[in-house]
């Protein structure tokens, strides 16, 4: 099981942690917001990057949508070759985004059957007509 830190306590955190909780070990939460900082979120403690950076992690997956600063801020002081530094998906970040892809996707469908009756109806008349 891979031990992980998710940066971000806030919602999109809390999402993030829903999803690896079952396949990761979650090690702690990195919030640069210092009045999350030394609590806990779902039994888990939010720290700063200095602090996290004493814990053994293979991955952190970023909760934020600030990631290449946030990216830039965690590679200065987890140095390690084998930390991996990732953003979570875009569905933790914004959940909405995936009713907006969801409803493009339904509407590109829509739109390709629209394309292809008028093309069989317009076939149709041209054929009667000629």
């Amino acid at each position: 099981m891979k031990n992980v830190i998710i940066f971000g306590a806030g919602a999109a955190g809390a999402r993030a942690y829903q999803h690896y909780k079952k396949t990761c070990k979650v090690m702690a939460f990195i919030d640069n917001d210092p009045g999350k900082q030394n609590t806990r979120l779902f039994g888990v403690d939010v720290m700063s990057i200095e602090s996290a950076s004493k814990l053994p992690v293979d991955h952190i997956y970023i909760a934020s949508a600030s990631f290449d600063a946030i990216k830039q801020q965690l590679a200065a002081v987890f140095t390690e070759p084998a930390v991996h530094i990732r953003q979570v998906e875009e569905k933790f970040i914004d959940p909405k985004s995936v009713l907006r892809t969801g409803w493009l996707s339904f509407f590109a469908v829509i739109g390709t059957l629209y394309l292809v009756l008028f093309a069989v109806i317009y076939l149709q008349v041209n054929a009667h007509a000629g």
